[in-house]
C-alpha cells in the first residue's frame, strides 16, 4: 500500500505544495490583488487569501489519481489512508503558522474542506475550482473590513468561531469522504 500511495496517489506532491505555500506567503503574502466588489468598485484580496489554493490543488490532484478496481478489492482501506493523508496535510499547515500567519492554516483547512466535499460530486479540477469560486464569492460579497459571520476566510486570524467552523467543516468533509457512495 505504501507503493500505491507514492506511485498511484502521489501523495509526495503535497509537501512541495506546502513549501510553495510558505514561500508565497513569506515573499508576497501582503500583496493585494484587485477583486471586483458588489458594493461598487474593487476591493483588495491579499495573496495569502489565495495561497491555500496551492495546497488544495495538490491534494485534489492526489485524490483524483487512483485505480477504482484496485481500491475496491484492496485489503488495506484506501479511504482510511486518504483520510489520514488529508489530516496530515491539515496538520502540516499549522507548524508554518509563525511564518505565514494564523489565518493561512485556517483558510487552508476551510478551502480543503470545500474542495473535498465538492470532490464527491466532480473531479479534481472541478473541486479545486469550487474552492476557488467559494473564495472569490466571499471576496466579492463580503466587506474585508467588517466581514460577515459566514465570510470565514476574511475573519481575523484570532477569531475562534472562524477556527471552530473551519475545523467542523473539515471534519465533516473527512466524514463524507470516508462514507460509501
Amino acid at each position: 500500500m505504501n507503493r500505491y500511495a507514492t506511485t498511484v496517489r502521489r501523495w509526495w506532491a503535497v509537501p512541495p505544495a506546502l513549501l510553495a505555500l510558505v514561500l508565497v506567503c513569506r515573499t508576497a503574502g501582503a500583496l493585494e490583488l484587485p477583486v471586483p466588489s458588489l458594493s461598487g468598485g474593487t476591493t483588495g484580496a491579499r495573496l495569502d487569501h489565495l495561497a491555500p489554493l496551492i495546497v488544495v490543488a495538490a491534494v485534489m490532484y492526489c485524490l483524483d489519481r487512483g485505480i477504482p478496481e484496485a481500491e475496491a478489492t484492496a485489503v488495506a482501506p484506501v479511504r482510511t489512508l486518504d483520510a489520514a493523508a488529508l489530516l496530515l496535510t491539515g496538520a502540516l499547515t499549522h507548524p508554518a503558522a509563525p511564518l505565514v500567519g494564523l489565518a493561512v492554516p485556517r483558510n487552508t483547512l476551510l478551502l480543503l474542506a470545500v474542495a473535498v466535499l465538492a470532490h464527491r460530486l466532480t473531479h479534481a479540477t472541478g473541486a479545486t475550482f469550487t474552492a476557488l469560486g467559494a473564495l472569490f464569492l466571499t471576496l466579492l460579497i463580503a466587506d474585508p473590513g467588517d466581514p460577515y459571520w459566514w465570510a470565514l476566510p476574511l475573519h481575523p486570524s484570532d477569531s475562534l468561531p472562524a477556527w471552530l467552523a473551519s475545523a467542523v467543516l473539515f471534519g465533516a468533509a473527512l466524514w463524507f469522504k470516508g462514507a460509501r457512495r
